[in-house]
């Protein structure tokens, strides 16, 4: 069973006077655990929309959004929350709070009314930092640690709350190359060695085909989104076709080095 499954799906914006605003139409997807899949496209396709819809943040303009086979409109916020993590692009401080107490507010659809923790609730929050490399820093102020760093305490986050799913909209976006290819690397190795079914947005057409098992690409141009495996794509000639030939001979060089 798809961990998180479409069938008919439309996204877009409600306008006034019962207008809309179309982003991309009649989509049937599946994401499955176990893997990394990368959101690709164009400025402007709609993959922050897509990313929302698929976590409930946004309703569907039309179709059905299933997670683990049941509609999402059925769940309440904290069954969902116990289902799927979500990390949003926002750059932020978080203010004045250490990654500890960043990556315990994960816990939350588990804890009573006041937000307490009890010991088990500490260890997987111990246990979440470890698992991206951020313990070291667990008494240190968000605000004050690097922008990888910070990164990392929001999948750490993610990982607290337990859940099979984690969807993120441009995790590397304010990071350097380094702290791009860490991300990347831990996000895949938390796929495949807990089974999670991880979806991300990127516009490191690269970086996605290094690293990615799927890659969902959003052609504009037909209206359409192409699922499959990297090298699978690249064999239909989409990523030349989309974007661009110096794309398509990137896209090679970066299948080589898988």
């Amino acid at each position: 069973m798809a961990f998180i499954s479409t069938e008919g799906l439309t996204i877009g914006y409600k306008l006034s006077k019962g207008a809309e605003k179309l982003v991309m139409q009649d989509m049937n997807l599946q994401l499955e655990g176990g893997g990394l899949t990368c959101l690709l496209g164009l400025n402007g396709t709609g993959k922050s929309t897509l990313l929302r819809t698929l976590c409930g943040i946004l309703p569907p303009l039309r179709g059905k959004v299933l997670v683990e086979g049941r509609p999402i409109g059925t769940y309440t916020k904290a069954e969902l929350a116990r289902i799927i993590g979500i990390v949003l692009t926002d750059k932020t401080s978080a203010g004045g709070i250490t990654i500890r107490e960043l990556v315990s507010m994960g816990r939350y659809p588990f804890t009573d009314f006041f937000g307490r923790l009890g010991s088990k609730d500490e260890d997987i929050v111990t246990e979440a930092m470890k698992a991206v490399g951020i313990y070291h820093k667990a008494a240190e102020y968000v605000s004050r640690v690097s922008d990888g760093e910070r990164q990392k305490a929001f999948i750490a986050k993610a990982l607290a709350q337990e859940c099979r799913t984690i969807i993120l909209d441009e995790p590397t976006a304010f990071l350097d190359i380094k702290s791009r290819i860490e991300v990347m690397d831990l996000l895949l190795d938390l796929a495949h060695s807990q089974g999670k079914a991880i979806l991300l947005s990127t516009h490191d057409l690269e970086a996605a085909v290094r690293s990615a098992d799927n890659l969902w690409i959003q052609d504009s141009e037909q209206g359409a989104m192409i699922c499959g495996a990297p090298s699978a794509l690249a064999a239909t000639g989409a990523f030349g076709r989309i974007f661009g030939k110096k794309a398509e001979s990137m896209v090679m060089e970066a299948l080589e080095s898988r």
